[in-house]
């Protein structure tokens, strides 16, 4: 793993941007051609500068992209935790999986189907 990846990418392109790559690819293995081009999956998710940032800094090599820093991944799940919104968009949007989601929220998975089952004040 490239330990000053986030921060060169930061610092050449945007802090938004190096979140954006970690988010997306954070614990993927890719390989970084020498020339990229707009087809290549950082360029059409992470666009052109991200791309050329990582080509120039990486190109012909295989890098691990680092996960989220422990703080970053803290105030994710705290977020996701007292989000209303249904788990499986909140799933989607984060990319990862729904039983995530509702073991952040407290494990409280409540069956719409089976309501009836539950009174009123624990749902």
């Amino acid at each position: 793993m490239m330990p000053y990846l986030w921060e060169i990418v930061a610092d050449e392109v945007s802090i938004e941007a190096a979140n954006k790559l970690v988010r997306l690819f954070g614990g993927q293995r890719l390989s970084i051609p020498k020339r990229i081009t707009k087809g290549h999956q950082i360029w059409v998710y992470c666009g052109r500068a991200t791309a050329q940032c990582l080509s120039k800094h990486y190109g012909g090599e295989m890098l691990v992209i680092p996960m989220a820093s422990r703080m970053q991944r803290a105030k994710l799940h705290a977020k996701i935790a007292i989000d209303p919104r249904p788990a499986n968009v909140i799933a989607q949007e984060n990319h990862m999986h729904v039983m995530s989601v509702y073991r952040l929220r407290g494990g409280k998975k409540i069956d719409i189907r089976q309501i009836d089952l539950f009174k009123k004040d624990e749902c």
